[in-house]
């Protein structure tokens, strides 16, 4: 027979007055479940406003910023945070509200891109940030808890999710050394980056002017927590690395 879950098996097992046997896989399915319901409290209750106030402050010091920053990086960071912001309010529709500086277009083709592939899909090619790049869409389709969470889409952390798989899967690659992240097709790509360097630089200048660095540091706290250690450069690091280098964004060579 099969079962939804463990419980309604030893139900069933004790009520047939049979020996139950208890393995590790049903314990170790409570301790995950235990910590997917708190994990799922405390996105419910902190991150997920964390996440509207975090967009807003980014967004407010992008509008500021705009006359300091190249315009190739401001429209980078405003197709990072208008996408985000539209998988983050789906209410927002076809309002023209997503884009700081008209760039509607392209945060509705990535928008569209991102809506029409299912989980079953894997990585597609698409042009961000001056390049092709290989994004994996499928990543950004709401499961577990968060698929769960709430029967009416845009009001549960579905869309939570799936802005916050965007902020954190799409990457303004570094430094490129022996191959290049998200480059199409087999063969790595030594080619730098510096487009996407200047990007993540001013993004992370942006964070610190605007306050943001406050919402950062309660996500990195709490999926610290229960996910481990980052393995990628945070945007602390990059305000400590332009201060040792003392070089800011708007530097010619700063990437």
């Amino acid at each position: 027979l099969a079962y939804a879950d463990y419980a309604s098996a030893f139900h069933d097992v004790f009520q047939e007055q049979l020996p139950i046997y208890v393995g590790l896989d049903p314990v170790l399915h409570a301790v995950f479940r235990g910590t997917e319901l708190v994990l799922e409290r405390i996105e419910e209750k902190t991150l997920k406003p964390a996440l509207t106030s975090l967009l807003r402050k980014l967004r407010a010091g992008l509008l500021a910023a705009k006359t300091s920053l190249k315009a190739e990086t401001a429209a980078d960071l405003d197709l990072y945070l208008g996408v985000a912001l539209g998988l983050a309010d789906p209410a927002l529709g076809d309002k023209p509200r997503l884009s700081l500086f008209g760039n509607e277009g392209e945060i509705r083709r990535v928008l569209e891109a991102a809506g029409e592939l299912k989980m079953t899909d894997t990585d597609t090619g698409i042009d961000i940030f001056g390049r092709p790049r290989v994004v994996d869409f499928s990543q950004l389709a709401p499961r577990g808890h968060y698929a769960r969470s709430n029967f009416n889409v845009g009001t549960g952390l579905d869309s939570y999710f799936r802005a916050m798989m965007w902020l954190s899967r799409l990457e303004f690659n570094l430094v490129s050394r022996s191959s290049r992240s998200s480059q199409p097709g087999m063969g790595p790509n030594p080619a730098e980056t510096p487009r996407e360097a200047t990007d993540a630089i001013a993004l992370a200048e942006i964070a610190q002017r605007s306050g943001a660095l406050a919402e950062l540091r309660t996500f990195e706290d709490v999926y610290g927590f229960f996910a481990g250690k980052r393995e990628y450069v945070s945007v602390p690091d990059l305000l400590q690395f332009s201060k040792r280098g003392a070089f800011r964004s708007s530097d010619a060579d700063a990437p």
